[in-house]
């Protein structure tokens, strides 16, 4: 290890004051005194005192310095014994705030540093101290302080300091969307690929330790297309997963741009009354979004989240004209309300719905009476041609122009 250059006061000439004088520790009162007290105090803190006599460069410490690097208070005489345990890489930074206190450029002597322990390896510690004691000239003579053991704050510190540059680059790359971190196992990279299709998940083991039927992502993708946005992943084995995805913004219209939309009638179609439309579905976003799709041409929609209120509601509104119906819901599923409903209701349309993309699932729809089945995700057009299937002469859904552009 090099020399440090240093004042005289504290650097290598302060080696031959230190051989003229005895090597016994300073001994201040103001530290002397109620030292089982202070010891006691300093243990529970997690910190120890210091003090350094800079023109000889010996130090005295409590006994909770030397239980917290793990050796014996003998050790450690002169400051050079403690900065030789000091991590290379900051070796010097600590040896500068030192000496920036010291020369008066600093109004304290602060410092974080590794320190080599007897048993633990490198561990974090904080120094704060300023000058005790000056000579009649004004010259510093000692410093003293306290030391703070902050291993387990740097700890905590150290996966958000590695991963500054990553979040800075993601918050970067998603400033026109969202995205959603997620601290679980990771995606392998051959994996990402097939993800977001449906019945695939990351780890498709029969062992795997988590549950679900593969299709969040799939759901998500569609719902986020259907609106004219994207979705993706990034994602590293055992870091974790961010997803992002875009939505297109279009500004609230004004009064004035609102009158420059006209209607575009299509006189083939003739416009008459509009259907009344049961939604049974338990799943909130779903519900929203067939609402979303078929308010245009509703009078009504009427929307539960249990198979049991769907027969109920049917029951007591026998002039429903469409019923969309989830197959999975808890306390009765769409099957047996469907079952329960064509005993008193033979005429009304029930096109169920269901992520069950399995062909037994739609026999199984149709033969309890379901007019057809549709799967989810859900799809904007697909919900529109099913719906226009059975009600061609009820009414039609049309686009709107606005800014020489056809809109849906």
């Amino acid at each position: 290890m090099k020399p440090e250059k240093l004042s005289p006061t504290f650097g290598p000439d302060a080696k031959k004051e230190a051989l003229k004088k005895s090597h016994k520790p300073i001994q201040d009162p103001h530290f002397q005194r109620n030292s089982a007290a202070i010891e006691l105090a300093m243990k529970a803190a997690n910190m120890a005192w210091w003090q350094m006599d800079l023109t000889t460069g010996l130090v005295i410490f409590g006994q909770r310095k030397a239980e917290m690097l793990g050796y014996p208070p003998e050790k450690f005489k002169h400051y050079r014994d403690f900065m030789a345990l000091v991590h290379p890489a900051d070796y010097a930074g600590t040896m500068m705030a030192m000496q920036k206190h010291i020369d008066g450029s600093a109004a304290k002597y602060e410092a974080e540093y590794r320190i080599l322990t007897k048993f633990d390896g490198y561990k974090w510690f904080y120094d704060n101290g300023s000058i005790a004691q000056k000579d009649s000239n004004g010259k510093p003579l000692v410093v003293a302080g306290l030391v703070i053991d902050i291993s387990a704050r740097k700890q905590a510190e150290e996966p958000l300091i590695n991963s500054e540059a990553r979040y800075r680059r993601l918050f970067e790359t998603a400033k026109d969307g969202i995205l959603i971190l997620d601290a679980g196992i990771g995606i392998r990279k051959e994996q990402q690929n097939f993800i977001f299709e449906r019945f695939r998940q990351g780890n498709e083991l029969l062992s795997r330790g988590y549950e679900g039927a593969g299709l969040g992502l799939s759901i998500s993708k569609a719902y986020v297309e259907m609106l004219g946005g994207k979705i993706w992943v990034e994602s590293e084995k055992d870091i974790g997963s961010t997803f992002y995805f875009t939505l297109p913004y279009h500004p609230k219209l004004t009064s004035s741009k609102a009158a420059d939309i006209v209607p575009i009638v299509d006189n083939a179609t003739p416009q008459i009354n509009k259907i009344k439309i049961l939604v049974a579905e338990d799943d909130k976003i779903s519900s929203l979004f067939i609402s979303t799709v078929l308010k245009p041409f509703s009078k009504e929609i009427i929307k539960v989240s249990s198979g049991l209120d769907a027969v109920e509601v049917c029951r007591k509104n026998p002039d429903i004209d469409l019923i969309l119906m989830d197959i999975k819901m808890l306390d009765l599923d769409g099957i047996e309300a469907t079952r329960q409903i064509r005993q008193f209701n033979s005429s009304v349309v029930i096109v169920a719905q269901s992520a069950l993309a399995f062909s037994s699932d739609r026999d199984l729809a149709l033969t309890a009476g379901c007019n057809d089945y549709i799967s989810k995700p859900l799809m904007r057009q697909q919900l529109l041609d099913t719906v226009k299937k059975y009600f061609p002469d009820k009414n039609q859904i049309l686009p709107i122009r606005q800014g020489g552009r056809l809109c849906i």
